[in-house]
């Protein structure tokens, strides 16, 4: 249900009904929410809007989760339902896996799985402890696939030294090297190799 006041800041502009038809209004609107309501002149653009916030105002309350904790990331889910950048099945898919809160980074994350592949994506972020503010630095940390550490070493040190000018960290044995350089990378259960300087 909207508020039929759409006057000032202060004032409501979304109302939710949840299951037991109790109303909730959102009193503390952001500016944001109404400033972008009254830019738009077009009336189906802003029905389409109010109709994607209402449905994830809807999606978060059924989750279980704080409406106004997750103002930014509904304020952004429904921008990307407006233009069309997201479906509901992604909205679904993302917030199962990782949760509400992370809403607001869900536009990186499609970009970093679109420019990498999603096991990339969920490798990377298991060692940022699911943390999906740091989908915008996959494809500088990502050094590709690679069947060990050990191969990996390998290669970076046969393509970017010469032969008897090898840095301090390389050894004979790869693996050993690969040990050295465990300082600035990673390898996930996948042989996905990441930077730690990203």
């Amino acid at each position: 249900m909207i508020s039929k006041d759409l006057g000032g800041s202060n004032t409501p502009l979304f109302m939710y009904t949840n299951n037991n038809n109790a109303i909730i209004p959102m009193t503390a609107t952001p500016l944001s929410f109404v400033e972008y309501f009254n830019q738009q002149e077009d009336k189906h653009i802003r029905t389409e809007w109010i109709k994607h916030v209402n449905d994830l105002l809807n999606f978060v309350f059924e989750e279980g989760e704080d409406l106004f904790l997750n103002l930014k990331g509904i304020r952004i889910a429904a921008d990307a339902l407006l233009e069309g950048d997201l479906e509901w099945d992604q909205i679904s898919e993302f917030v199962s896996d990782h949760g509400i809160a992370e809403l607001p980074y869900i536009l990186e994350y499609f970009e970093a799985v679109e420019n990498t592949t999603k096991e990339v994506v969920e490798d990377f972020l298991e060692e940022q402890c699911g943390d999906c503010a740091y989908c915008e630095h996959v494809e500088d940390a990502y050094h590709g696939c690679w069947e060990s550490g050990a191969d990996y070493a390998q290669e970076l040190v046969e393509d970017c030294f010469f032969e008897n000018k090898n840095p301090w960290w390389v050894e004979t044995d790869w693996n050993a090297t690969w040990e050295n350089l465990s300082q600035d990378y990673w390898i996930s259960e996948n042989g996905h190799v990441f930077s730690y300087n990203f």
